[in-house]
């Protein structure tokens, strides 16, 4: 069956209407929709961690980032979203690269059904290790003293409600307290601290919140559902449908508020025009998936300069120093997000689409490639996830990005992964040792 839909979602690309066709769309929605239920039938059925995964969050932002416009949204209100009527794409090129889209989900499928769904549980064995504890008190220490200062550093922004309080704010700096941040969540639902413990953790995610920059704080309480669900109790369908109907809200509100004058806390203000608006900043980077589409006909391939920023991220100054040596370039003006920005003259980000980005980069064989990758991944970390403290990690940090990365880069979560692991290795084999043989010492 698997085989059978990825040769016809193939087919579907390969002889795609060259103009936009409503019924050709449709039956792109309904194969997708078909897979989405394969693949979560796996999760309920053959998988330790549950329904709420990943892939369940992956496939909702799929969902809308590439097939909601075309079918529901395009009939009715092609322009609804101001960036479909200001800025130009092509059309024709609907029905083309919503195919495109859903050959790449079906890569996904394809990869993550590959691997044997076998769950082995050996979680007890981190409770009972002194390490783990005192790893954790570490990066609670140190997460709450650098929440402080990111805070106080943007004090006189947060008062004002300026949503570009931490762009100028060193990135190293924020990157570090979030990766203290994930690696405390998690290891306070692993060996069943007191929530309380995890204050400013949530000060820190209610700090972003507050300003409108809802990248952070979306992660955050991300790492702390999946900590939870995974190494606590598994949410149940009914909870699940609340928490992600209730995000959708709380983000629609936010988004909102953001974009009123002076940032203005009244709700009262808030205007719920259409059932689209619940959605809109995933629905709105269906335009990136058309427009990066014709830049790579146009323009030709990248081949992987769009990636060089995250790959090498986790190493300081590395990305500027290949970028600008090689291509003469900062990373950022090389990415995909930018590039579609500076195409049309936008004055803002526009932001781009995963599989458009993949595109950009290497066509048809890097959409196949990569997806199938990150299906495996995704899968090979499932089945390890409770027997594996470095598995966890992995998975709840790229877990944390299921809801953006079908609008941004697969490689967002790598410099995350990297630098939880150094902080977690570097107290690991160097600070508990040291304190390990000071108290024998003192003894």
């Amino acid at each position: 069956m698997k085989y059978l839909i990825f040769v016809i979602s193939l087919l579907m690309y390969f002889f795609a209407p060259n103009k936009y066709d409503y019924t050709f769309c449709l039956i792109v929605l309904i194969i997708f929709l078909i897979n989405v239920g394969q693949l979560l039938t796996i999760q309920i059925n053959k998988n330790g961690i549950g329904l709420f995964s990943f892939s369940l969050l992956f496939s909702i932002s799929f969902l809308f980032v590439n097939f909601i416009y075309p079918v529901i949204v395009y009939p009715i209100d092609k322009g609804y979203f101001p960036v479909f009527d200001r800025f130009y794409f092509n059309e024709n090129l609907i029905s083309k690269t919503s195919a495109l889209a859903l050959v790449g989900f079906n890569s996904f499928v394809l990869g993550f059904l590959l691997v044997k769904r076998k769950v082995i549980n050996n979680i007890k064995e981190f409770k009972v290790s002194n390490i783990y504890n005192f790893i954790y008190y570490v990066c609670l220490i140190f997460s709450a003293i650098l929440i402080l200062y990111v805070f106080l550093s943007g004090l006189s922004g947060v008062i004002a409600r300026k949503t570009d309080t931490y762009q100028e704010f060193n990135q190293t700096i924020l990157l570090i307290v979030q990766c203290l941040i994930n690696i405390t969540i998690v290891l306070n639902f692993l060996l069943r601290k007191p929530i309380f413990n995890l204050l400013m953790v949530f000060i820190f995610a209610g700090i972003f919140v507050y300003i409108g920059d809802r990248g952070p704080a979306i992660q955050t309480v991300l790492v702390m559902l999946f900590s939870y669900s995974i190494l606590i109790r598994k949410f149940t369908k009914k909870q699940i449908i609340l928490l992600i109907t209730g995000g959708f809200i709380i983000l629609t509100i936010a988004s909102s508020l953001r974009s009123r004058d002076g940032g203005s806390l009244d709700l009262s203000k808030v205007r719920i025009e259409n059932s689209f608006d619940f959605a809109m900043d995933l629905i709105v980077n269906n335009r990136n998936l058309y427009a990066g589409y014709e830049y790579a006909l146009m323009n030709g391939l990248s081949y992987g300069k769009s990636s060089i920023y995250y790959i090498f991220s986790p190493i300081p100054f590395l990305p500027s120093f290949i970028t600008q040596n090689l291509f003469g370039a900062m990373p950022q003006e090389l990415s995909s997000s930018t590039i579609l920005t500076k195409d049309v003259d936008a004055g803002y980000g526009l932001g781009t689409n995963l599989i458009s980005d993949l595109y950009m980069q290497f066509a048809l064989p890097g959409v196949l490639i990569f997806m199938f990758l990150l299906g495996l991944i995704i899968s090979k970390l499932e089945s390890r996830v409770l027997s594996s403290f470095n598995s966890l990690l992995i998975y709840i940090t790229i877990a944390s990005f299921s809801v953006y990365m079908a609008r941004s880069s697969m490689f967002d979560s790598v410099r995350y992964i990297a630098w939880s692991f150094m902080i977690f290795y570097i107290i690991y084999y160097f600070i508990y040792p040291h304190v390990q043989k000071k108290i024998i010492i003192s003894k």
